[in-house]
């Protein structure tokens, strides 16, 4: 779980953190967007040690949960770290989704939450930075 969900974003993001800077100083001005520069997680509700009530017995997921969780202080560390920077950091939840995981069962298909997810995307801005939200943009609870 940790290599997948954890390891490998941090290890891609630091790797493109050369490009996402470049990319960054073009643009003058404060302002923070995806049309910038930006770094986006995708987390799970069952990363949200606010919103966890239900233990680990929910669908057996320690080691998800805690590595959902890990992406999440990732992600608000980093932007906090890389602000200066220009560079956006935000945390998203796509939702239970129609996959392997989500089964057949789930609220919304792959199309669906990725059409909500691209549309949030969009209205992304300095105050967003940092944050950790369902694919609507509601806040979720860290």
């Amino acid at each position: 779980q940790f290599d997948v969900n954890t390891i490998s974003v941090v290890l891609v993001t630091q790797k493109f953190i050369p490009l996402l800077t470049a990319a960054a100083a073009k643009v003058g001005g404060d302002q923070l967007s995806v049309s910038r520069s930006a770094v986006i997680t995708i987390s799970s509700i069952l990363g949200s040690i606010g919103e966890n009530t239900l233990g680990s017995t929910y669908i057996q997921t320690l080691a998800y949960r805690m590595s959902k969780t890990a992406v999440n202080q990732f992600t608000k560390t980093f932007a906090i770290d890389l602000k200066d920077d220009h560079i956006l950091a935000v945390n998203f939840c796509p939702g239970w989704v129609q996959t392997d995981m989500g089964g057949q069962k789930a609220e919304s298909t792959v199309e669906q939450s990725t059409s909500e997810l691209v549309a949030s995307f969009a209205k992304l801005g300095n105050e967003h930075n940092g944050g950790y939200y369902k694919r609507d943009l509601t806040p979720h609870l860290f």
